[in-house]
């Protein structure tokens, strides 16, 4: 019984563990190229401002997904006319596209932006997640998540190591005791 706890609780870190370093891969690669991380059709990304909240709030992961067609009160993603993206809700719909406001800002955004045309929508906004705060420390450190992730990694990796040392001293004192 222990020993099927041991083996499952080795093939889980190992998954975690590979997980993590994919994330980080992915994550990296995504702002490395000013883009959201995109995994199985939906992307996700830190609020970085508060203009949405209190919906929203600055430091919240957001999901969102591609569609077809938006409407009026869709929390979207867009990339605006400096290659940044905005997540605003959608307050207007015209034939050529859509009017968006954050949630805490006075104006909307048609003086800065013009109209948001489908194009430069990403998606909208599926799900908001606090994650114990972790989005507001990544974004006032930016380096945390990779020493979080890095030194997850190390603990995992100590246990395996651990394990697998102890798993050779229990096979060479087994050798020894036939040897006798």
């Amino acid at each position: 019984m222990i020993k099927t706890i041991k083996i499952i609780f080795s093939i889980l870190s190992l998954l975690l563990l590979t997980a993590l370093i994919a994330l980080v891969i992915v994550h990296s690669l995504a702002l490395k190229d000013n883009r959201p991380v995109k995994i199985f059709n939906y992307h996700y990304s830190i609020v970085l401002t508060g203009s949405m909240e209190p919906a929203i709030e600055q430091g919240n992961y957001i999901v969102y997904k591609s569609k077809a067609d938006y409407d009026v009160d869709d929390v979207v993603v867009y990339r605006n006319k400096n290659n940044r993206y905005i997540v605003h809700r959608i307050i207007e719909k015209l034939e050529t596209g859509f009017i968006t406001q954050g949630d805490a800002n006075q104006k909307s955004d048609f003086e800065s932006e013009g109209v948001i045309e489908n194009s430069q929508i990403i998606g909208k906004v599926t799900s908001i997640h606090g994650m114990f705060g972790i989005g507001k420390v990544i974004i006032n450190r930016p380096n945390t998540l990779i020493v979080v992730v890095f030194g997850i990694s190390l603990i995992l990796i100590i246990i395996q190591v651990v394990e697998i040392v102890k798993t050779i001293k229990k096979k060479q004192e087994e050798e020894m005791r036939k040897h006798l």
